[in-house]
């Protein structure tokens, strides 16, 4: 069966409050992933395929596989953000407090040859102050820091 077959059998069986609930998630969930899977459900409901959806900016195609699937199986609750369950923060207080005095500075203030910061100067630096590795793509969240797109002597300041 296919996924708008699936996904409209799960609809029918919904109460007609747990369908004005998703209409208005899909309307103002102040979660943007809560917001992005209700609009999901509901192109799939009205029988639009995935790669419609797709092309209409909202996401990727196997991401509305993924969000039909854990609807059909678990109804509302399936909409919810997963992301909680990734597990306690690896990164500390004193880390993230270093993080944003690193920003505030220059490369250069450290070392580096670099006017800008990339994500792995500013790890190679807090790995220095703090004796913790870190994780760059949680360190990317956080500082908001461009994560620059070259690698090799460019990202470690080394400018030939």
């Amino acid at each position: 069966m296919d996924v708008q077959r699936r996904v409209q059998n799960a609809w029918r069986r919904l109460s007609s409050r747990e369908r004005r609930v998703l209409r208005t998630f899909a309307r103002s969930a102040p979660d943007g992933s809560v917001r992005c899977h209700a609009k999901v459900i509901l192109g799939l409901v009205q029988g639009k395929s995935a790669n419609v959806i797709h092309c209409g900016g909202l996401c990727s195609v196997s991401q509305v596989y993924r969000v039909a699937d854990r609807f059909v199986e678990d109804g509302l609750p399936g909409l919810a953000d997963r992301r909680e369950d990734n597990g306690d923060n690896t990164v500390t207080e004193e880390y993230e407090w270093h993080l944003l005095i690193a920003v505030a500075k220059c490369p250069r203030d450290y070392g580096f040859r670099r006017p800008t910061w990339t994500q792995e100067l500013l790890m190679l630096s807090l790995e220095k102050i703090t004796g913790n590795a870190g994780r760059g793509e949680k360190m990317g969240r956080d500082s908001g820091a461009g994560t620059g797109r070259r690698r090799g002597e460019w990202a470690t300041g080394r400018v030939p």
